[in-house]
């Protein structure tokens, strides 16, 4: 109402009045104009008490809904009532006002509002609201405006209150109604073990059992939960076979709808109180594993035991500290503990699978062992699970095809781009254009390790020849991760590539001011951006970054990272001095492949065919599992040094199709 009267046209033969509502004029002109329109009008809202009636009706509007809100619940009230009502409230609001403009309450009964006269316009005082009326009309304001916010949430479904679980009885499909106790007696027994978990609530069984009975036709489980605020539902049912009896539950996510998890249960019908402590057992297992952040159990096996649970998070907790190998011996203890838990199973498939590196070859008969335990059981998985596991076993056979198959269908079960499986996998195999098609038009911050899809990307440009797209990715992941050592080896790569020599000085020298990591260290990439620069026939500026190298691993323990030191020593050009550091390091580790590589390329640069030839014969002669081309590429380097580029192509190629990433 207000910008409609504010926006009515100035009358051509009245170019100092305004023609008002009702008739007559107002002394409104010049820079005036607006001010005189607006106090007119707030003195009519007054004369008409509009401003009264918004704020009544609001107050009384807010507490008719909030109160409908609090005493629904135990009136049994359908979900829809509060949401309906809250829809009327506010739009009964403006209606309120045009009939409270129009309209006026007196003695002798409701009739129209009275239209000031010429004369009383004329004479009508401009309006200036004083405090009081102002406060009012700000709180009615806000009234609405709370109330529309309130009505929002409402449409958008109930409020749940995290932590509250809905135990319904167990149904009775026995077909025997004298064993209908039996159903509010196993979610009287769960309800008791979820209640010994701090933080976590549930319905009353009496409230629920009414609210079942009293229940509209087509309202769900989920329907009746969510007048309760729960916001987790849990439900089933019991059937009898023969002397054994058998109860059945499942949990449902109350806002998504989306199954949780379920459990099974069974036993002797003589011997239903150890049935019903098992179900207690497990449920409890359940909740507290959704009250520490396992919300996603459907796919997992069935609901562990309490006490699996607990050894299952004992061992979550040591991981997230960063002491992975310690998390192993919790999950096989949770395993152990109940062996239809699978979450630990797999667990320990993917720290035993990121600690492979590490920990050499071994580690890869463990992993494949608990590869096949779970791939008898992969109909009790969910999709993305089965996913993860079908690339671990093809990278356990050496298909790195498979593997990105394998990620591209994880993602699919997933529902989106959810990690970096495809682009790894994509580099693995050699497909630059993949990973950059795959980032195209995502959000790197949704990842846990944000700087990967800089990293990846400036990769996967560097391979296709496009260098400034390398450059470009690389400083802008830098702009957000100044101190990741690994995009700023990727810049200095891309300089590199682009000729730009003389500008890696300045980034070389903020290597003194970055701390190692899990993924690299400065000292790692003085050596790779040494080797870059032999690569393109820069060998004085290689030498000169390999002995900036050495200078930080000397004073970094440079017994710890010798087989670093002595590949450093190689490209700054002292291979005797290479040949020294790797003679203890062959005595410690003779079956280090690494260091069997790298002593066959030193002897090669150094002139010493034979005993490099030997060590492409013992590579030759390996016949270990679980290499993955690990064999293949060393050998492949050693014949290159060695001058034999057709045959260490050859091999080389042969290392990739055994599963060796390029």
């Amino acid at each position: 109402s207000s910008l409609l009267f504010l926006a009515q046209p100035l009358s051509p033969v009245q170019p100092f009045f305004v023609a008002g509502w009702g008739g007559g004029a107002l002394p409104c002109s010049g820079a005036e104009f607006v001010t005189c329109r607006l106090s007119f009008f707030l003195a009519e809202l007054k004369r008409r008490k509009v401003t009264r009636v918004a704020f009544a009706y609001a107050v009384v509007g807010v507490g008719v809904v909030e109160g409908a809100d609090i005493i629904g619940s135990p009136l049994g009230l359908p979900h829809w009532v509060l949401p309906s009502l809250s829809f009327l409230v506010i739009t009964g609001f403006p209606i309120c006002l045009i009939l409270a403009w129009f309209l006026e309450i007196t003695p002798a009964g409701i009739r129209r509002s009275p239209d000031l006269t010429p004369e009383q316009r004329a004479t009508q005082p401009l309006e200036q609201w004083d405090l009081g009326t102002w406060v009012m009309a700000g709180v009615a304001l806000a009234l609405v405006v709370a109330g529309g916010y309130f009505a929002f949430l409402q449409f958008r479904g109930p409020r749940l209150q995290e932590g509250l679980l809905a135990i319904f009885p167990l149904e009775n499909q026995t077909g025997d109604p004298t064993l209908d106790h039996m159903g509010s007696r196993a979610s009287d027994m769960i309800a008791e073990g979820i209640l010994r978990l701090d933080d976590l609530e549930v319905v009353g069984s009496d409230e629920l059992e009414q609210a079942l009975q009293q229940r509209a036709e087509g309202e769900t489980i989920r329907d009746v939960a969510a007048r309760f605020r729960a916001y987790v539902a849990v439900s089933g049912g019991f059937s009898i076979e023969g002397d054994h009896i058998e109860f059945h539950a499942e949990g449902v996510d109350v806002e998504t709808g989306q199954r949780i998890g379920s459990l099974n249960a069974s036993g002797p019908v003589l011997d239903t109180d150890s049935v019903l402590r098992d179900i207690q057992s497990r449920t409890t297992g359940f909740a507290l594993l959704g009250r520490s952040g396992v919300v996603d159990m459907d796919g997992l096996g069935d609901w562990p035991t309490y006490e699996a649970a607990t050894a299952y998070l004992q061992g979550r907790r040591v991981y997230q500290a960063g002491n992975f190998e310690a998390a192993v011996p919790h999950y096989r203890e949770a395993h152990r503990l109940d062996t239809t838990f699978l979450l630990p199973v797999l667990s320990q498939v993917y720290v035993l699978n990121e600690r492979s590196a590490q920990a050499g070859p071994g580690i890869w008969e463990d992993i494949d062992s608990l590869l096949r335990f779970l791939s008898d059981r992969s109909s009790r998985l969910a999709p993305y699970s089965v996913a993860g596991l079908d690339g671990l076993r093809a990278e356990l056979n050496g298909d790195l095809e498979g593997v990105l198959r394998s990620a591209k269908i994880f993602e699919r079960a997933a529902g989106g781009k959810v990690g970096h499986g495809v682009p790894i996998a994509a580099l693995a195999v050699g497909h630059p254009g993949e990973v950059l098609e795959w980032l195209e038009d995502f959000d790197p911050f949704t990842l846990m390790f944000a700087w990967y899809p800089f990293e990846a990307s400036a990769l996967a440009n560097h391979w296709l020849g496009r260098h400034t797209e390398a450059l470009a990715q690389a400083r802008e992941g830098r702009s957000h991760f100044p101190q990741n050592l690994l995009l700023l080896r990727r810049e200095i790569q891309a300089l590199i590539a682009l000729g730009r020599i003389g500008e890696i000085e300045s980034l070389l020298n903020q290597l003194e001011t970055i701390d190692p990591d899990e993924y690299a260290s400065p000292g790692l990439v003085y050596y790779r951006v040494a080797g870059d620069l032999a690569q393109v026939g820069h060998d004085q500026e290689a030498r000169h970054v390999a002995e900036r190298a050495l200078e930080w691993y000397e004073f970094r323990d440079p017994q710890r990272h010798r087989l670093a030191v002595a590949q450093s020593l190689l490209l700054a050009g002292r291979a005797g001095e290479a040949l020294s550091a790797l003679g203890s390091l062959i005595e410690e580790n003779p079956d280090s492949l690494p260091v069997r590589g790298v002593l066959g390329i030193v002897h090669a640069r150094a002139g010493n065919i034979d005993s490099a030839v030997e060590q492409v014969r013992w590579f030759e002669e390996l016949g270990t599992p679980y290499l993955f081309g690990e064999d293949a590429y060393w050998r492949a380097a050693i014949l290159a040094h060695l001058g034999d580029r057709d045959e260490a192509t050859r091999v080389l190629l042969q290392a990739h199709e055994r599963g060796r990433s390029w």
